[in-house]
């Protein structure tokens, strides 16, 4: 029956509005359904809803209906789309889209989090990594360090994944003593870094106060 809806729905819109209107709308539609409910089930509030949900959908969303525009853009401001610094804007650009709609999870309303929001994008303190503001917010020099490393190394895998098929075949293809050698320092890592032992367990899942 829901089939037949969006059929349905689908066949009107070919006919009133076109053929390529029939093919996006409906998706786009049901697309807001999955991402109003990603919303619900991170929590029901309306932070989660605008937060998680809508602004991730409208991020998708928009960004799929402008894509002729920003293709014509790029075309007539000759804009090479296959070099480093392209690639480079666009992994920020999502970024950023990211944390905006990640940052209403910590905040207790639209208010404080569009406060946030703009205080994020005007105000600049690199300082916070250093000055020890991150350990007053319970983030202690460890777990930065661990943050920050993990950061990278998925940045590292990123770029290995894109430019060699994946950090295994890159690393397939090294000398034997150079594997070994990061296999042993991640190994070494995790011993090191790792949290583990009496009182912890690692079947707590992460959304139980959901």
């Amino acid at each position: 029956m829901r089939t037949n809806v969006w059929k349905k729905l689908a066949g009107w819109l070919k006919i009133h509005a076109g053929r390529k209107a029939s093919m996006q709308i409906p998706s786009y539609l049901a697309m807001l359904c999955v991402w109003l409910f990603i919303g619900l089930w991170h929590g029901g509030a309306w932070k989660y809803v605008l937060g998680m949900g809508m602004w991730f959908w409208s991020c998708i969303t928009f960004g799929r209906i402008f894509q002729p525009f920003f293709a014509k853009m790029i075309a007539v401001c000759g804009i090479r789309t296959d070099n480093f610094g392209w690639h480079l804007f666009q992994s920020v650009r999502v970024f950023v889209l990211a944390a905006v709609g990640n940052m209403f999870f910590r905040l207790d309303g639209m208010s404080s989090a569009l406060s946030e929001i703009r205080n994020g994008f005007s105000i600049f303190n690199p300082w916070i990594f250093f000055d020890g503001s991150f350990a007053a917010m319970g983030l202690s020099y460890r777990d930065q360090n661990i943050l920050l490393s993990g950061t990278f190394l998925l940045i590292l895998v990123s770029v290995l994944h894109e430019k060699y098929g994946g950090a295994r075949l890159w690393m397939k293809k090294q000398f034997l003593p150079f594997r070994w050698s990061v296999w042993l320092f991640l190994f070494v890592f995790i011993l090191i870094e790792g949290i583990y032992g009496p009182g912890y367990s690692t079947a707590e899942f992460i959304y139980r106060g959901f």
